[in-house]
């Protein structure tokens, strides 16, 4: 796969995969990470790839993060769009939840 360019995501162009498997939790860790969040910014950027409808970006790796930016204020977040195929988008959701 060639090198990808970080780029800034608008929260608002963003929906979750559709079937992940993984249900984002609402409790004092994602408080945390909230407030972790506003404090020093998002560590490591979040991996989506173009909506497969062509509207917005589908978060592969990082939905914890995005809704811990949401609650923190934050409007963009860092990202990676990856032109993955499904298979792939499966492949690197699962890998980044283990």
């Amino acid at each position: 796969m060639e090198q990808q360019e970080l780029t800034v995501l608008k929260i608002a162009d963003l929906c979750p995969f559709p079937g992940n498997p993984f249900h984002l939790v609402e409790d004092g860790q994602l408080m945390e990470l909230s407030e972790s969040i506003k404090e020093f910014g998002m560590a490591a950027p979040i991996i989506t790839r173009p909506g497969s409808d062509g509207n917005g970006y589908e978060v592969i790796a990082g939905q914890r993060r995005v809704r811990a930016s949401e609650l923190a204020g934050i409007d963009n977040v860092p990202a990676f769009v990856l032109p993955l195929d499904l298979d792939r988008a499966i492949i690197t959701l699962v890998d980044s939840n283990i």
